[in-house]
């Protein structure tokens, strides 16, 4: 890991940045021990970019798209360890987010569960595409991400004619996010009851 931070609404109790505090409150305040505790978002991450870039990207992701909505954001952003044997462009974000609005006390009582939709996650999986596309190009860089599945990526090469395209739609999705990665992540004893991973693949052109 090689940047972790709290992120949490302004005018919001200050305790909630801290990270060993704000997950054992959530916890506590739960009445079933299967209950849900938190929403996970996974994000491959543009290797381009400097670290620094990088950084600041991620965080005006979440304070955007997360923090603006009343969330608290775990944000853990981790690079590639060659000995483990990860690509050298494996770089990605793990954000932990409170299913509760923060409030200056600590957190409401009632849950956010419409943000567990899927059109919510197809709508963040399309905002993470555009923030990275835009921090390319901001910086120099010529290369794209296309939050679609290969498959949808293919079918519409092949709608189009594109035949080339279509052939190098046909592979296997690369795997940014390795189970000792997210294990790594997680904060104390928090249970993730629903997870959702927002993997983005690099255009090929």
């Amino acid at each position: 890991m090689v940047h972790a931070e709290i992120l949490a609404p302004e005018g919001s109790a200050p305790w909630l940045t801290h990270r060993a505090r704000l997950w054992n409150y959530v916890e506590a305040i739960e009445k079933r021990q299967d209950a849900q505790l938190a929403r996970e978002i996974n994000i491959a991450l543009p290797h381009e970019p400097a670290d620094a870039q990088r950084f600041q990207l991620v965080r005006t992701f979440v304070a955007e798209q997360f923090i603006a909505r009343g969330m608290v954001a775990d944000i853990a952003i981790h690079r590639p360890v060659s000995e483990n044997g990860d690509h050298q462009d494996n770089r990605h974000a793990h954000i932990l987010l409170t299913l509760r609005h923060a409030t200056r006390d600590g957190l409401r009582a009632v849950k956010t569960r419409q943000l567990n939709s899927k059109d919510q996650v197809l709508a963040w999986r399309a905002a993470w595409a555009d923030y990275q596309n835009a921090a390319l190009r901001d910086h120099g860089h010529r290369a794209a991400v296309d939050h679609r599945s290969l498959k949808a990526r293919q079918t519409e090469a092949m709608n189009r004619g594109d035949r080339a395209s279509a052939h190098v739609f046909d592979r296997l999705p690369e795997i940014h996010v390795g189970p000792k990665a997210r294990q790594a992540s997680r904060a104390g004893r928090v249970v993730i009851g629903a997870m959702y991973e927002i993997l983005l693949v690099a255009s090929d052109g």
